[in-house]
Parts: C-alpha cells; structure tokens; sequence
C-alpha cells in the first residue's frame, strides 16, 4: 500500500515541488478505510499478518501486510474513492500548503479558491 501511494500521490505532489511533513501519514487514512471496506467485503483482517513500523517521532504502528490477491482492489480504491474524494479534505485539514499541488495532481476536482 505504502509502494502504491508513494507513486500515485507522495512523488507527484514531491515532482510539483511539495515535500510531505514527516508527521503526515496519508496511507494511515486509506488504510483505514481500504481495511475497512475489505470487512464489509466479509474479509477478516484481524487474521492479517502485520507489521512493526516505528516513526522518527517515536509512533509505533502495525500495517496490515495485505495479499498480492488485494493489490488491484487497492489501486482501484485508492484510484476512485481515496484520491479523488478523500485527499482534498485530508490536506486541508493537515496541510494546506499542498493544495496548490495536489489541484496539480487532481485537476477535474473542485477546489476553493486558493490563496498563497
């Protein structure tokens, strides 16, 4: 999840000149969400394997280590729901200085209007 993230939306956002805040997580969001949805799906996570992650900050999280048989859905979830009708609202409420690159990233959605 973190591979597919980092292509479709950290290295975009860093090409237009954006670089993520170490302390924002955004695949901690979609994770949340794609998990989720695979348990409305009937999938038991909780029987996912995970694994330890430990922050500079000192955070400690345990992603789910998601089959390769979930990858297409992922993209497809990130794709058509994360991207285009979750990340405007993340940013603005975790850092609105990426808006200007992200309406780059996702020009068919409306933004407000912007301002330096």
């Amino acid at each position: 999840m973190l591979n597919e993230m980092t292509f479709g939306l950290i290295a975009p956002l860093e090409d237009s000149g954006y670089t993520l805040p170490d302390n924002m997580v955004p695949d901690i969001s979609e994770g949340k969400m794609f998990c989720a949805l695979l348990r409305e799906k009937g999938i038991d996570t909780d029987k996912m394997p995970a694994c330890r992650h430990v922050y500079a900050d000192g955070r400690i999280v345990y992603p789910k280590l998601y089959p390769n048989s979930a990858l297409a859905f992922f993209r497809e979830h990130f794709n058509e729901v994360w991207l285009p009708k979750k990340a405007l609202k993340f940013f603005e409420e975790k850092d609105p200085k990426a808006l200007p690159h992200l309406q780059k990233l996702l020009p068919n959605i409306q933004f407000k209007q912007l301002t330096d």
